[in-house]
């Protein structure tokens, strides 16, 4: 239904968005994974899901088809987001993060839903480790 109802309507938006030298992102709120074939045919060029998605299996499904906003842990609500572990400990989680999400054939977008709930440590690390992943 929703690709019979809603893709044509989405196809206009984005095919003007796009007609006018922009990219053209979805806000939507809510557990959508299943949609993203129908965003993908609509055009749209980035999704940045809430962290009730499993960002991780939708960047492995679709992540060269549509741009994601990928959480830094795999299914993740803002009722089981990690704690903050030492210092170190996220130091290693950032650089592991940037390691499988960080790359030039697939790229991604930080989900920013999750960020404020990111230490300063991780946050720092994951500036410095993709900076030195893209100059690469």
């Amino acid at each position: 239904v929703a690709e019979e109802m809603l893709v044509p309507a989405m196809k206009k938006v984005t095919d003007y968005i796009h007609s006018r030298g922009r990219y053209a992102e979805l806000h939507s709120c809510g557990h959508l994974a299943l949609q993203v074939p129908n965003m993908i045919k609509a055009g749209w060029d980035l999704w940045c899901p809430q962290i009730l998605n499993d960002t991780h299996e939708i960047f492995d499904l679709y992540g060269d088809k549509i741009i994601i906003g990928v959480a830094p842990t795999g299914p993740t609500s803002v009722f089981t987001m990690p704690k903050p572990g030492s210092e170190a400990e996220d130091i290693a989680a950032a650089e592991s993060f940037t390691e499988r999400f960080c790359r030039k054939d697939k790229p991604i977008v930080f989900n920013m839903y999750s960020s404020m709930m990111l230490s300063p440590a991780y946050r720092s690390a994951l500036y410095k480790a993709s900076r030195l992943k893209y100059q690469a």
